[in-house]
């Protein structure tokens, strides 16, 4: 449960980060839109979907996530689906 003004505390105690954070975001998504005038809208957003492969090992690793099954097989069908596109086109 979030309490009030919560965001607002971590945004002026954390201002610094937040503005990276924003700044990386605004540009992934300026990327994805560039992307669709290079490439076909459906490769350009099935590739985007395979950003849990890197997830994945980020939250496993440096956040101490717990790794079960869903994930290892949800990451891994991820992975096989960008190969088939890489592999048809």
């Amino acid at each position: 449960m979030i309490r009030s003004g919560t965001v607002k505390n971590v945004l002026q105690s954390h201002h610094n980060l937040a503005l990276i954070g924003g700044s990386v975001s605004f540009m992934a998504y300026v990327l994805v839109i560039w992307s669709f005038t290079m490439a076909p809208i459906a490769l350009v957003t099935a590739l985007r979907e395979t950003s849990i492969v890197f997830a994945l090992p980020l939250g496993v690793f440096a956040l101490n996530e717990r790794l079960d099954l869903i994930k290892a097989f949800s990451t891994a069908v991820k992975l096989i689906g960008a190969s088939l596109l890489r592999i048809n086109r």
